[in-house]
């Protein structure tokens, strides 16, 4: 691409680019087997692209911050951790109920049911 020097307007420089890139995409008429194949490939990709977003991941697994921020849970425990309060941030001998609605205390890295 060439430089301009100053005074030549953002416009001026576009509409040159134009019609530089004009020239670039007109192409000739392929034959019947170029055609053809070029539609191969566009039902390949688009099979394939279907394919990706049929496999990603379900809202299950993904991982949450906890409250605190610093840890991480899935949503599934049965214990507080489920609903987001980790063990290791709330203070010793606490009673929080859990998703299943049950009472946990807090003693050190774990919930204990009461």
């Amino acid at each position: 691409m060439s430089q301009y020097g100053a005074g030549v307007s953002f416009s001026k420089m576009k509409r040159s680019m134009k019609k530089k890139h004009k020239h670039k995409h007109k192409h000739k008429s392929g034959s019947r087997a170029n055609k053809v194949a070029r539609e191969k490939r566009k039902q390949t990709q688009k099979k394939h692209n279907r394919s990706k977003i049929q496999r990603s991941k379900g809202a299950s697994s993904r991982r949450k911050a906890c409250q605190c921020g610093t840890h991480h849970y899935t949503g599934s425990e049965p214990t507080p951790r489920g609903l987001g309060s980790c063990e290791e941030c709330i203070p010793l001998h606490v009673v929080l109920r859990g998703k299943d609605g049950q009472l946990y205390e807090n003693r050190g890295n774990m919930w204990s049911l009461l």
